[in-house]
C-alpha cells in the first residue's frame, strides 16, 4: 500500500487496530491504531523523526500536545466500515483500506456510529504486542474523520 500524497510515494505495510479512548475510563471516542511499517521506520531508533512521522504531519495530523480536547475532522477525509473492511479516504486517494477487527474492542462500532467520527493514531508509538498492540501516545499523531458504517 502507498499513501497518495504530493512528492515521493512511501511504501508502507498497515495494520489496523479498533480501541476505544481514554482507556480504562467511560469510552468518549472510538479510535483506529496504526501499526505502519516502512523502510525509514525501520531504519530510525523509536522516538525519531521519520519518514511517516513527516508525512503524518505534512497531511495535518496533530501530535497530543497539538490536540487537546477539541476533535476537529481532516477537511476531505472519511472513513467508512462494512462488512469488516475499513476505508479511510483523504482528499486526493485513499489512505487505508483493509480489515478493522473488532473482537477485542466490540463497543467500537456503535461507539463511532453514535459519535459519527474516529479518532485515527499512527506513528512509531504504535507497536504490536503478542496479540494486540501497545500505543504510546507523546510518540503517535493523530487525526480524526467523519463515520459512517
Amino acid at each position: 500500500m502507498t499513501t497518495n500524497t504530493p512528492g515521493p510515494k512511501i511504501a508502507f505495510e498497515t495494520h489496523a487496530h479498533a480501541c476505544t479512548f481514554p482507556v480504562g475510563g467511560p469510552a468518549q471516542a472510538a479510535v483506529v491504531a496504526y501499526e505502519v511499517h516502512t523502510l525509514a521506520t525501520a531504519l530510525h531508533a523509536a522516538g525519531t523523526p521519520d519518514g511517516l512521522d513527516g508525512t503524518l504531519a505534512e497531511l495535518g495530523w496533530l501530535t497530543a500536545a497539538e490536540l487537546g480536547s477539541a476533535v476537529r475532522p481532516l477537511p476531505g477525509w472519511a472513513a467508512r466500515h462494512a462488512a469488516g473492511q475499513l476505508t479511510v479516504t483523504m482528499p486526493d486517494g485513499t489512505w487505508y483500506t483493509g480489515p478493522l477487527p473488532l473482537a477485542d474492542a466490540p463497543e467500537w462500532l456503535a461507539l463511532a456510529r453514535a459519535r459519527k467520527f474516529i479518532l485515527h493514531a499512527a506513528g512509531s508509538g504504535v507497536m504490536a504486542a503478542g496479540h494486540g498492540f501497545f500505543m504510546d501516545a507523546e510518540r503517535v499523531r493523530y487525526s480524526a474523520t467523519p463515520f459512517t458504517g
